[in-house]
Order: structure tokens, then sequence, then C-alpha cells
């Protein structure tokens, strides 16, 4: 038993470290955007982790080929963070070095190192970033929203493919809802919701504005801590694809290789999904296609692992 919420704990910090770097990349949207966005998409996702075991072969290769196509719209968002690269440069490495993170189990436990060392790197931003906001600006706007920040509020429920209920997923998501919003009500304060409308990486504007005592522009430990959280979530991914792909019979392993060579394929070509369909597919595969599993069959198939 010890053993087994041993493995919830490092997958729900694993799948955590996953989607806070991304959520913070929408950030610019604004806090009551990012509200909104929370109270309807993470129920969801908390439902459709529960139906995950029970999709069978042609909805596993169907949701596979789904991941394969939308990881490369995900990662395009780690390379706002090095401005002086090619944009091609740094999400083409980040997949690649997956490869590094060897099996699901020990990727869990990197995963869960990874959240921890995040966590400490943005506990500078988020205070310096809290004594600069103007309270004038921090009125509730419905500014839209990041239409790929709707896959990645869902991404928490495909913890469902390691077979397990998660025990604590519910205070995991609450913590992933309460990160976007503190992190969005902050990019509003600082910048102001018209400024962040400008630009393309506000998170990346926020910390060149930051300074606390004789230490200023953040810079340089934004885009290291986006850049271990863009790695967090390809490798979780990555992972997901080597259990899906073990559903429809291929080795874990080649399973993350093929989604590993897909997707950089994909990000030379810089081809990758709209984010409007990006998010559309991602909440009919990940969320409505899971929660309407029967209950009988994923029951059997707990039985059966």
């Amino acid at each position: 038993m010890s053993e087994k919420k041993g493995m919830d704990k490092r997958l729900l910090g694993w799948v955590t470290a996953a989607v806070i770097a991304p959520l913070a990349h929408a950030s610019g949207i604004g806090w009551f955007s990012m509200v909104m966005g929370c109270l309807i998409l993470i129920p969801i996702s908390a439902f459709a982790s529960r139906g995950w075991t029970g999709l069978g072969k042609n909805l596993s290769a169907l949701e596979l080929l789904w991941l394969v196509l939308i990881l490369p719209t995900l990662m395009k968002g780690s390379a706002a963070y090095w401005p002086a690269q090619n944009d091609l440069a740094v999400p083409v490495a980040i997949v690649l070095l997956t490869l590094l993170s060897g099996s699901a189990e020990k990727g869990s436990r990197a995963g869960t190192i990874l959240l921890c060392t995040i966590i400490l790197l943005y506990v500078p931003v988020v205070l310096c970033g809290i004594s600069d906001v103007n309270i004038k600006w921090m009125e509730p706007q419905w500014n839209g929203w990041d239409w790929n920040a709707v896959p990645v509020l869902l991404i928490p429920g495909l913890v469902g493919l390691w077979g397990t209920q998660a025990n604590g997923r519910g205070r995991a998501l609450a913590g992933i809802g309460i990160f976007a919003i503190v992190m969005a009500g902050i990019t509003q304060g600082v910048l102001s919701l018209k400024i962040c409308n400008l630009e393309t990486a506000p998170l990346y504007t926020l910390a060149q504005t930051l300074h606390i005592g004789g230490i200023s522009r953040f810079e340089a430990v934004v885009s290291m801590t986006m850049t271990l959280g863009y790695y967090a979530l390809a490798s979780f991914l990555v992972a997901c694809g080597g259990k899906l792909g073990k559903t429809i019979g291929i080795p874990e392993f080649q399973g993350k290789l093929w989604v590993v060579g897909v997707t950089v394929l994909l990000l030379l070509m810089d081809l990758s999904l709209p984010q409007e369909m990006a998010a559309v597919g991602s909440v009919i595969l990940w969320g409505i296609v899971p929660i309407l599993m029967p209950k009988n069959k994923i029951e059997k198939s707990k039985k059966s692992a």
C-alpha cells in the first residue's frame, strides 16, 4: 500500500510539474479569465482520470495519434523564453532530452524533483511580482482565453493511464488551479491587461520589470524555470505515449521513441495544429471520451491489472 501511495505522489508531482510552465505562459489572459477556465476544465480533468484504463485498442490508437499531433503545438511556447535562439531549436532539444528520462517510474521520480526545483525558482518571481502589483489593474475583466491552456488543464487526467485513481489528486488539481490564478493575477497587476495583450510571452516581459533590492531582470531565472517546466511536460506526455502504445501492442519504449521521433519531425517541418482545433480536440479526446467509458469496463480492467 505504501508503495502504491508513493507512486501516486510521484505521478501527481510529475504531472503538476508538467502543467505549471504552460499555464504560466498563458498568464497574460488575466486572473478572471483564468478562474473561469479552471472552474470549467479542472473538474473535467478530474472525472476523465477514471476512464483511461477502459479505452480499448482502437480508442487508444486514436488517443496516441492525437497526443503526437498536439505535442508540437504545446511545446512551441518554450521558444518564447530564449528569444536569441532559433524558434525551433528549444522545443526540439527539450523533446529529444525526454529520451534520457528512462522508464516511466524513473521519470515520475525525476518529475517530483523537477516540481520542487521549479517551485523554488518561482518563489522570487512571485514575491517580487506581488510587491509590484498595481491594485487599479486588478479589476475582474474577461480577456478572452488562451486556447493552448485548454489541453494543459486537461493533462492531469492522463494519470489514469497508470491504472491508478492517484490518491491526493484533488489537492494537486487545486494547487494547479491556485498557481495558475496567482500567476495570472501577478502578470495582470504588474503589466496591465493592455500590455499583456500586446506581448507574445507576458511572463518574460514581467521578468524584465521585476526587481528586489539590487537584483533586477529575472529573465534568466524565468527562462530556466520555464525550460524545466516544458521538459516535465514533454517527458510526461512521451511517457503517456508509451502507455498508450503498450495498450495497442507496441513495447512501451518503442512507443516513446515513436512519439519523440514524430514530434521532432513535425517541429522541424514547423507543422502544428491550430490552437482552437487543439483545444476542441483535447476537450473531446482527453475529457469527454474518458468520462464516457463504461464503468464496468474500467473496473474489469483494474481487476485484470
